[in-house]
């Protein structure tokens, strides 16, 4: 079972692929998109209120016990401390089971996007947002997403509302690009185990709320982002339970795709979603024109671009979902060759007060 984010081409595409949540999760489309491009576009006013989680155990005990799962080795569910690599690579020993929490041993861990508001309010009143983190060396099994549930505030006339400032959880509602972590637990949420209809080990998700015994603190800013690993297409568009080179080792890190030709241009029927390809003549790969600063004015040109449109550099996360893989974009600048005259940057937009900045 898997939770739904937006639709391309009547294929699910989420940010990790993730399954239907017990908290009733209602999802809508786009990642969140609003159809307010004041909201959209603004950027977060939130002062800063890092370093939550303070106080709480950082864990790291371990029960020593292991299970055996077709040749693979695997921690049983508890609590354990590990490296990034150990909890994204699902050959590794020592991975750790679905419903594990973890304390990533790493030191130097580092915010790859900011926090984005994902679907909601749920019909029990609750919200998803997520992030994406990792090592600032980046390579392979080096990136993971956050993920948390958190109740929604209350809206104008009573009604809930995930853009609330009262909304506030583990992940920091002003979380940037670049932010460094020193302690990092959540717990492991696997959506693809092995015998399953996706590739083994993708869709996982770490779950960071605070009444699961998650927890981040954020140590400080403008730390070391690592580079994106430059892909071509057919490497990260594999399709059903067949990969393709290098999507599982490279999923929810950042890629680059260079000479970018668009295929299909984003608009409301695949909700926002373009396809990209590029010299090699492969079918494409899809990216989500969402939730930045700077999207509407991006995606009313890639709209009226016509097919062959050279895109140029595309950089973003890599996500799977049921049986595709995505590029998500975090900033207008992971389009440097889509330019627009506002200035860059990031936003959160599941923190902008909707009512003050309503362009309905």
């Amino acid at each position: 079972m898997q939770r739904i984010w937006w639709v391309w081409f009547g294929m699910v595409l989420t940010g990790a692929a993730m399954g239907c949540r017990s908290d009733g999760a209602v999802p809508v489309v786009d990642m969140g998109d609003t159809g307010n491009a004041a909201i959209d576009d603004a950027a977060t006013d939130v002062p800063a209120s890092r370093d939550v989680g303070a106080g709480l155990d950082v864990g790291g005990a371990t029960d020593g016990g292991t299970t055996t799962d077709a040749g693979t080795t695997h921690r049983d569910a508890g609590s354990l401390t590990t490296s990034m690599a150990t909890l994204t690579n699902p050959a590794a020993a020592g991975h750790p089971l679905s419903g594990t929490v973890v304390t990533l041993s790493d030191t130097n861990l580092v915010a790859l996007s900011p926090r984005l508001f994902i679907s909601g309010p749920s019909a029990t009143g609750t919200c998803a947002y997520a992030a994406w983190i990792g090592t600032s060396t980046g390579g392979d099994f080096s990136a993971v997403e956050l993920f948390e549930s958190l109740r929604a505030g209350v809206g104008d006339g009573g009604s809930p509302d995930c853009f609330a400032r009262s909304v506030v959880g583990v992940i920091p509602a002003d979380l940037a690009v670049g932010d460094t972590f020193g302690l990092v637990r959540g717990k492991v949420n696997a959506y693809c185990p092995r015998g399953s209809t996706c590739p083994t080990g993708t869709s996982l998700e770490f779950e960071v709320a605070a009444a699961g015994g998650g927890a981040l603190s954020v140590t400080g800013h403008r730390g070391a982002v690592p580079a994106p690993a430059v892909v071509r297409v057919s490497d990260i568009n594999g399709t059903g339970v067949t990969l393709a080179p290098r999507d599982l080792a490279l999923q929810n890190a950042l890629v680059q795709i260079n000479g970018a030709l668009l295929r299909t241009s984003p608009s409301t029927a695949n909700h926002d979603t373009m396809i990209v390809g590029d010299s090699s003549g492969d079918a494409g790969v899809p990216v989500s024109v969402t939730r930045y600063r700077g999207v509407t004015c991006q995606r009313a040109l890639l709209v009226a671009a016509a097919p062959g449109f050279s895109v140029g550099t595309v950089i973003g996360i890599l996500q799977y979902s049921f049986g595709n893989w995505s590029i998500q974009l975090r900033q207008d600048t992971d389009l440097p060759g889509v330019t627009c005259s506002r200035d860059g940057g990031v936003v959160d937009a599941s923190v902008v007060d909707a009512t003050a900045t309503d362009a309905h």
